[in-house]
């Protein structure tokens, strides 16, 4: 699932229809809503719908009525009364080893969030995201992207021809900051107060049919797939684009009256992940346009294989839990991201005034505050059942890792703190790891 190009299966429908008899395909689209006829789908795991109409022929049909009424009993279980969400939170307790169940207020917080987070997310811009805040990220991520067009040029595994095509991939990046354009207004969604199923499935029908409006139509690129509160950031290959949404633009992340060193050792180095993300294992596979379209040399791919199994193998190392380690290839790609984002934001921030002088603040010098803060952001508590579940789900690396493994990679680290060879995170000079 890490491939895209195994992801891409475009094949006519006729094709579906062989491949999976037991799935009457036209009605269930016709169900779905589509108005117009369906000829052609693309299928992310053929094998999987193949094992799917296998499993139709030879389960009964009562059985699978039963399975299909737990999956909906299941899905909204914390939408119903407190007999099911009691239910769902100790069997979501056993996996996880969550011992108390989330508070009230903040489930409702989260589920308003999902379902109508554009509305959320205007209250939230008023109150907590301000114009000045605006104006430093966009000058964090202009410098940012400058640094990042420095390394590429300067890169010595890299050739010409694959430069050309990675500068115009930068060039063409898309930057949202802070919250869209244009916002979402929910036209049709009723909310009844002495009817909380009916809100919860009328808003994710509203969702659906907004979703289903899309289709035939030119990719609206103001659109958001984060809503304005998340404390979080992505980069859609597609788009060939980076948001960063106003919830993560508070401190450890950034705080506009905040030294660089902070703001580039926190935000700074999110943003460069998120570039990063553009040149990982699978954001390289995509094209300055964002289509799915092999840019690079023979030559040059291999380089960058060679140097990204060096970072498989050092996550591989990590121990979790008793012998559970980091599985070094489902979380490359963010790793990858990780690694470069940290470095440029680093060159970056010794471009600044302030990285250039290196003052002590607080008893720290500003690199060693630019450090201390990547950490700061990575910093979290979880239980072991979840520590465990993650290492087979999630594709980042647990957070201990992610704040040390990049460390051992840059030589300015060793510096700012007189790291030596026998100390624990010592890695011997030609054994370091550089990529982007």
């Amino acid at each position: 699932m890490r491939d895209p190009v195994k992801m891409y299966n475009k094949m006519t429908v006729k094709k579906l229809i062989d491949m999976s008899p037991h799935l009457n395909w036209p009605a269930f689209f016709k169900n779905l809503g589509y108005s117009s006829p369906v000829d052609t789908v693309v299928v992310s795991r053929p094998l999987f719908v193949g094992f799917t109409d296998s499993l139709l022929a030879a389960v009964p049909v009562s059985t699978w009525k039963v399975y299909l009424q737990w999956n909906v009993l299941k899905d909204n279980a914390s939408f119903l009364s407190s007999h099911f969400e009691n239910a769902a939170f100790e069997f979501n307790k056993a996996l996880t080893g969550q011992k108390v169940q989330t508070p009230r207020w903040e489930r409702m917080s989260r589920l308003i969030d999902r379902q109508l987070g554009e509305l959320l997310g205007q209250l939230y811009v008023q109150k907590y995201f301000k114009p000045e805040a605006k104006k430093r990220m966009e000058a964090l991520v202009a410098n940012m992207q400058k640094t990042y067009e420095k390394r590429i040029k300067q890169l010595d595994w890299m050739g010409e021809e694959t430069k050309v095509k990675a500068l115009e991939k930068l060039y063409a990046y898309t930057d949202k900051i802070g919250y869209p354009d244009k916002w979402k207004d929910y036209k049709g969604v009723i909310i009844n107060r002495n009817y909380f199923m009916g809100n919860v499935r009328g808003a994710a029908k509203w969702q659906y049919d907004y979703s289903l409006g899309r289709l035939h139509k030119t990719v609206d690129k103001t659109e958001w797939g984060m809503t304005p509160p998340t404390v979080n950031a992505y980069y859609s290959p597609q788009r060939n684009e980076i948001v960063f949404p106003a919830g993560i633009l508070r401190a450890p992340f950034f705080d506009e009256k905040a030294d660089d060193a902070l703001n580039y050792g926190g935000i700074a180095a999110v943003i460069g992940h998120e570039i990063s993300h553009g040149f990982d294992d699978q954001g390289r596979q995509f094209d300055s346009k964002g289509n799915l379209k092999d840019w690079w040399t023979e030559k040059d791919a291999e380089e960058f294989k060679k140097r990204t199994d060096r970072i498989v193998k050092q996550y591989n190392g990590f121990t979790v839990l008793d012998t559970l380690h980091v599985n070094g290839r489902l979380t490359l790609g963010e790793n990858i991201a990780d690694l470069g984002g940290l470095s440029i934001a680093y060159e970056a921030f010794k471009n600044t005034p302030e990285g250039k002088a290196n003052p002590v603040i607080n008893g720290f010098t500003a690199d060693q505050r630019f450090f201390i803060n990547w950490a700061q952001i990575w910093r979290n508590n979880i239980l072991p059942e979840t520590a465990a579940q993650r290492i087979l789900t999630d594709s980042h690396a647990p957070g201990e890792y992610r704040t040390n493994a990049p460390l051992e990679n840059i030589d300015a680290f060793y510096k700012a703190f007189d790291v030596k060879k026998g100390d624990k995170m010592y890695v011997s000079p030609e054994n370091r790891i550089k990529v982007w």
